[in-house]
């Protein structure tokens, strides 16, 4: 009788850890926003942009692939990829961002930008927001990182504020 007595106190403390912690769990975010997909990772939350597309007068943007990469409330990187950025210095350095409204209003911000050579060939150009920038991203449609002599264009609109949104909910679960 000890012994079944002792057996229903461990079968209900490991029942009631296994439904607290069934209860904690939850599933990683993943949400579809517009050309972006919000990832939520172990670590981090990420939005991969998908396939670049024309812009209005035609021309294709000079990067291959570009991402949102966000560890913490208080940051997020713009990550750029492909055939970019060739005459940039590797490494950490300022990088000058404009931003601009539909309605041409601008915004100039001097953030740390950071090139490295990518495996197979291309380079990775990110550009680190936080503070005043990361704020004022909120507020505009359009993002222009130079990199060299070279400017990366990305338009935010139509999906900036859900897509910024979706990242710092993704970022919260963390």
């Amino acid at each position: 009788m000890r012994n079944l007595a002792r057996a229903l106190r461990i079968a209900g403390v490991v029942a009631l850890g296994l439904s607290a912690g069934g209860a904690m769990a939850q599933e990683p975010m993943y949400e579809r926003i517009g050309n972006w997909t919000v990832v939520q990772g172990p670590e981090f939350c990420t939005a991969p942009g998908g396939e670049p597309t024309a812009f209005p007068d035609g021309t294709m943007p000079p990067w291959s692939a570009v991402s949102l990469y966000m560890a913490d409330p208080l940051s997020m990187e713009v990550r750029y990829s492909g055939d970019i950025a060739a005459d940039a210095p590797l490494g950490m350095q300022e990088a000058q961002v404009l931003l601009m409204t539909a309605e041409g209003k601008t915004d100039y911000f001097l953030p740390k930008l950071i090139v490295a050579e990518q495996p197979g060939g291309g380079r990775q150009a990110t550009a680190i927001l936080d503070g005043e920038v990361l704020e004022a991203l909120k507020r505009y449609d359009y993002f222009l990182l130079r990199a060299g002599t070279q400017m990366l264009p990305l338009a935010l609109t139509p999906h900036r504020d859900d897509l910024l949104d979706a990242m710092q909910r993704c970022v919260e679960r963390l």
